[in-house]
């Protein structure tokens, strides 16, 4: 049996809002890295945001996969 189609168009604008969403947060993350001196910790929300990032990706990567 053949598996009904998935809405294509309303995928791709998912894709790209998360990708769009993804860049964002990777740009702030980075910037409050570069703050961070090289021997302190991360802190709580930096921690937060790298999870936020991996949750993206893995729905990014979902999508992608149709």
């Amino acid at each position: 049996p053949r598996k009904p189609r998935k809405n294509l168009a309303a995928d791709q604008r998912s894709l790209r809002d998360e990708v769009l969403q993804l860049v964002r947060d990777s740009q702030e993350l980075k910037k409050a890295v570069e703050q961070v001196g090289p021997k302190q910790p991360l802190s709580a929300e930096m921690v937060s945001k790298t999870k936020e990032i991996e949750k993206l990706a893995r729905s990014i990567a979902t999508l992608a996969k149709g």
